[in-house]
This record gives C-alpha cells, sequence and structure tokens, in this order.
C-alpha cells in the first residue's frame, strides 16, 4: 500500500512539475508603414512591460528566375526598446540625431541593434541591423515619432487600437449629445413660437 501510495504521490509531482507556464505575453499594439513595422508590448509574469520594434525585412532569393518572378522571402529585424522611459530615450536620441550622410550608430539598447543613419532620398532614418548584423531594414525618422507618441500614450492593459476607438466613442458621443441639445433648443422656440 506505502507503494502504490508513493508511486501515486512521485507521478502528481511528475506531472505537476512538467506543466508548462507563461514567463510573458507579447502582442502587437500598432502598425505602421503599410504593416511594415509593428510596436509590440510584452508584459512578463511579473507585470513589468517592454517595447520592441519588428521591421518586415524583404530580401530577394539568389535564384534569378525567382528574383524575375517577384519571389521574395520575408523577414525580420527585431529592435528591442526595453521599458518605456528607455524606449523613450533611444527614439527621443534616434529622432534628434543630426549625424552626417552614412553615420554608422549604435543604438544600445537590450538587443544590441547598430544603424547606419541615412539622409539620401527615402527621407531621414536609420538602416537598423539585427543582433548578428544579418538581417537590415529602413525605418524613417517619421516612423519613430508615431511609434514614441503611441509609447507616450499607451495606458497599461490597452493597446492603442483600443485607445483610438475609445476616443472615436466619445467623439461620437460628443456629436449625438449636441445634436440632442440642438433639438431640444428648436424644440423650445417652436413651442414658443407656437404659443404666441
Amino acid at each position: 500500500m506505502k507503494k502504490i501510495i508513493l508511486s501515486i504521490t512521485v507521478m502528481l509531482t511528475i506531472s505537476a512539475s512538467a506543466q508548462i507556464t507563461t514567463i510573458a505575453s507579447t502582442k502587437t499594439v500598432a502598425m505602421y508603414d503599410q504593416k511594415d513595422t509593428w510596436l509590440n508590448m510584452t508584459i512578463d509574469a511579473n507585470g513589468d512591460t517592454t517595447y520592441a520594434i519588428r521591421l518586415r525585412s524583404t530580401y530577394a532569393y539568389a535564384n534569378t528566375a525567382e528574383v524575375i518572378a517577384g519571389a521574395q522571402e520575408k523577414s525580420h529585424v527585431l529592435v528591442d526598446l526595453g521599458k518605456r522611459e528607455q524606449a523613450v530615450a533611444i527614439l527621443q536620441s534616434m529622432i534628434d540625431f543630426k549625424g552626417d550622410d552614412r553615420t554608422l550608430v549604435t543604438l544600445n539598447n537590450p538587443s544590441e541593434n547598430a544603424a547606419l543613419y541615412s539622409n539620401g532620398i527615402r527621407g531621414r532614418g536609420f538602416i537598423i541591423a539585427d543582433k548578428w548584423n544579418v538581417e537590415k531594414e529602413f525605418v524613417k525618422v517619421s516612423t519613430l515619432e508615431k511609434v514614441l507618441t503611441d509609447i507616450q500614450n499607451i495606458k497599461p492593459g490597452m493597446d492603442i487600437k483600443d485607445q483610438k476607438a475609445i476616443q472615436e466613442q466619445k467623439s461620437s458621443a460628443g456629436i449625438v449629445a449636441a445634436v440632442v441639445v440642438g433639438i431640444g433648443i428648436a424644440t423650445y422656440f417652436l413651442i414658443r413660437i407656437m404659443s404666441l
């Protein structure tokens, strides 16, 4: 009997320790540049929130026939921005940067990305490389400004799309209220005129 109880206890202990536990939850909270740039928000098990930008990188296959046919492989460059304060500081320094064209910079971010500042035909921006310098992608400073604004405006537990929907509902409610008040005033004056 002791052996059976011991076996059941060991099996329950093993099965309980083998269960998967969530350590973080990541979601895309905003998209920019025709969905080529994403702002991701990660909330870990401790409730700490970090931000990252994901850039869609496009490169063609080596096979010339596939290049002519338009076949392209897509991958991503991840730019980890850290917590809100660090993300704001990194983005603001990138927006404020005024170097010479083709200046190599380090972003001093958690994912240790390097970038090449560009002020050419595509406008002001950065060609950001991934941590291993395999993938690279261009991002405009104007896009970084939008990302910065969104990070500063994000409320805990709510993404940008939800916040914009709430703002639209509030403005719609204001318009409805103004129309109702206008109808009430018009009705009041109509009754006053008819009573004369």
